[in-house]
């Protein structure tokens, strides 16, 4: 497609990035001729008021980038078929438990099981009803095999349904060619919602976006097109090899998603109360932002906290302020920490036995404390790093290791630094929000060092530039004053860790750190 509208006895290539192709709305009309083809390569954007198919269409799909084809009228033709891929990357171990699911949706009128099952037996479908305890409850395969009790007494599906998601999994990565009508319509969702305890189990539904393109979320919650129903969440959950991701007014975890969601991607919503619906239209069509699984951007104001392993991320929580937002969970702002698991290095935020992914509040007039609650996987050297702040100069945040007694300046020391055991650890890290400049605050006392226990090692971590590229000593003393190790000559560096052997007996302990004039003094509880 190189300038103008080609003849039907023409094939036609939509490269992605291309100068000239028909992303303009409606778009022109075009008929692909009979042997011939219409090629949409990876990351190629089209659309075409209306198709005539009496050929070939093609839609391509690679490890990074879909292609994305919008229509407001498509006639499939005799002889006319349809080669639409979709890529899913696979593996994952038991052990580790990261298997690599995908939730995925079918953006033609038709879609057979056949075309996955007959590569794996894990295509699944979620039954809102079914969660008594936990929300893995809710998985049933194809064939009606239940994952959470190894039984086959579960409801069966021969096809996939428009604007229903559905979870897949194999062991190797697979593309994916099917063909049918290509959807162009509004697709209606009714929402499931089961009375009866807990709450919290109930009205999760798996979507799926039913189009060859991307699908503007933000326009669906805002009723742009028709009203969005009472007593729902306006968030997005998914997936992107088997991590949690999550999106809500404007705010995405992790930071790279957006309201646009993917084709052929399927998405949780939570609704609260019976007999509601959300309609997909097709008016929200859009070419835009398509993340190979989301993107985000934005000046909410907002810290974003991360769990680091190697200095790598492995998951993250936002909380985010509005004047609109309640201190309690809302629809509008938060997005609840789904699927959590002993396997998987996470974190989250948690109040009144609400776990939040995204958790949106109110600005504080005072100060707020926040529970921080992170699960970790093995038994090392951890890091909770401040890895997004904007919108909050007139506030100062703070985090807290009760355990060590210390607390970051988030804005000045962005990165705390513990160890512990395997395990989850909901009551030792509290992030607080305080409109006080923090100079009469206890919190703000000198945080040149983060000190604390690494098994049978103290670590002494330098924050403070003024002990750069010093030297000095450093001493422990117990609770009476004596002296129980002596070092001299110490450097310090913002670029490593100090090791200190600790003491024998546990208890309370004093560390003096001195060089030159430069004097520091700090505690830590040797367990």
């Amino acid at each position: 497609w190189d300038g103008g509208v080609p003849t039907s006895s023409r094939d036609v290539v939509i490269p992605a990035g291309a100068s000239y192709y028909p992303t303009e709305s409606p778009g022109p009309d075009f008929t692909i001729g009979s042997g011939k083809q219409m090629i949409l390569e990876p990351g190629a954007k089209a659309s075409i008021n209306s198709l005539t198919n009496n050929g070939i269409i093609r839609l391509n799909h690679n490890t990074t980038d879909f292609a994305s084809l919008i229509l407001n009228k498509y006639t499939r033709r005799s002889g006319g078929t349809e080669e639409i891929q979709l890529y899913l990357s696979g593996g994952g171990s038991e052990l580790n438990e990261d298997y690599k699911w995908h939730y995925i949706s079918s953006p033609v009128v038709s879609l057979s099981t056949d075309v996955f099952t007959g590569v794996t037996n894990n295509l699944a479908q979620y039954i809102e009803s079914r969660p008594a305890f936990s929300l893995m409850e809710g998985w049933v395969a194809y064939d009606g095999y239940v994952y959470s009790t190894g039984r086959t007494d579960g409801p069966t599906f021969s096809a996939l349904t428009l604007g229903k998601g559905y979870n897949y999994f194999n062991n190797t990565d697979h593309t994916f060619t099917f063909g049918d009508s290509l959807n162009t319509y509004d697709v209606t969702t009714t929402l499931t919602y089961t009375t009866g305890s807990p709450q919290s189990m109930h009205g999760f539904n798996l979507l799926g976006n039913p189009f060859s393109s991307g699908l503007n979320w933000d326009d669906i919650i805002e009723g742009i097109y028709y009203p969005y129903p009472d007593n729902t969440s306006k968030g997005l959950y998914f997936t992107r090899d088997n991590q949690q991701c999550s999106y809500i007014a404007g705010v995405g975890v992790p930071s790279d998603e957006t309201g646009v969601i993917p084709p052929m991607q399927g998405f949780f919503n939570k609704t609260a109360s019976a007999g509601n619906s959300i309609v997909l239209p097709a008016a929200a069509r859009t070419h835009e932002n398509i993340h190979s699984r989301y993107k985000g951007s934005g000046t909410i104001p907002l810290i974003r906290l991360a769990i680091l392993e190697d200095d790598v991320s492995n998951d993250e929580t936002v909380v985010r302020f509005s004047e609109m937002a309640k201190t309690g969970l809302d629809n509008d702002y938060d997005a609840l920490k789904m699927f959590l698991s002993e396997k998987k290095t996470t974190i989250h935020t948690s109040l009144e036995g609400v776990d939040y992914c995204i958790n949106g509040q109110p600005f504080p007039e005072s100060v707020l404390e926040i529970p921080v609650v992170v699960n970790v996987t093995t038994a090392r050297t951890h890091k909770i790093a401040n890895t997004q702040l904007q919108g909050l100069d007139g506030y100062q945040l703070y985090l807290t290791d009760k355990s060590t007694g210390f607390t970051a300046n988030l804005k000045t020391t962005p990165v705390l630094t513990f160890s512990a055991e395997p395990g989850l650890i909901s009551d030792r890290f509290i992030l607080k929000i305080d409109m006080s400049t923090g100079t009469e605050d206890v919190y703000a006392s000198d945080n040149s060092f983060n000190i604390y226990q690494n098994f049978g090692n103290i670590n002494i971590q330098t924050l403070a530039d003024a002990w750069d590229g010093k030297s000095g000593s450093v001493k422990i003393m117990d609770m009476s004053g004596k002296i129980v190790t002596d070092l001299r000559n110490t450097g310090f560096s913002k670029t490593s860790v100090t090791e200190v052997q600790a003491p024998a007996s546990g208890g309370l302990y004093f560390i003096e750190i001195s060089s030159g004039m430069n004097r520091y003094v700090g505690k830590i509880m040797i367990k």
